[in-house]
Formats: C-alpha cells, structure tokens, sequence
C-alpha cells in the first residue's frame, strides 16, 4: 500500500510539472532577421521573425521586456540566444508567457540547429 502511496505522489507531481508548461503557447517560429534595442523602452529588446506554419507571431515583431522575467541574468540570458541564433542562423521557437498571450511581448526561448 505505501508503494502506491508514494507512487500516486510522484504521478501528482509529474502531472503537475507538465500541466504547468502546457500552457506556454508556441506564438511564433522562425529565423530571426533583425535584433534591435528599443531605446523608448528601457530594458527591452526587439527582433524579428520570419517564419512560416500557422503561428500568431510569425513575420512579426517581438519584444523581450525585463519586467516579464523573474531574474536580470534570464533576461540577459534571453538577449544573449538571440544574438546567438541571429548570427548562426539557427531556428527559434518563442513561447508566451502563460499570463501574458499578446505577441509583443513573449519571454521563453528554444533554439534548434
């Protein structure tokens, strides 16, 4: 009985953990063309995507807005794999915040090579 007690809590958690990150939307896919500093808003960064695939943010826009992240460092972090992948070429997979749907402002980042 203690065995599936203690399995029943660790399923609780995993499917907590996975309820949590389902509802990060994709809001756009793509190659970045352009990065931009956005000097009439401190502490935000631009770039474009172009990207193809049914995606409400792709060819559009997108800004990275300190406030929207927990820390300085994953805000540098972010800015940081957007040169990176603006330089290499590499694919980018931005997610939404789960509160915050609106494309111009998304802050979860995945690049693929």
């Amino acid at each position: 009985m203690k065995l599936f007690a203690k399995l029943g809590i660790v399923l609780g958690a995993v499917s907590l953990s996975f309820s949590a990150n389902t509802f990060a939307a994709v809001m756009v896919k793509g190659k970045i063309t352009q990065v931009s500093n956005m000097t009439s808003q401190p502490g935000t960064f631009g770039i474009f995507v172009e990207g193809s695939g049914n995606y409400p943010c792709n060819n559009n826009n997108v800004a990275f807005n300190e406030k929207n992240f927990p820390d300085k460092g994953s805000f540098e972090r972010t800015y940081s794999m957007a040169l990176a992948a603006f330089a290499a070429g590499y694919t980018v997979e931005i997610h939404n915040d789960p509160q915050s749907a609106s494309c111009p402002y998304l802050n979860y980042m995945v690049i693929t090579k």
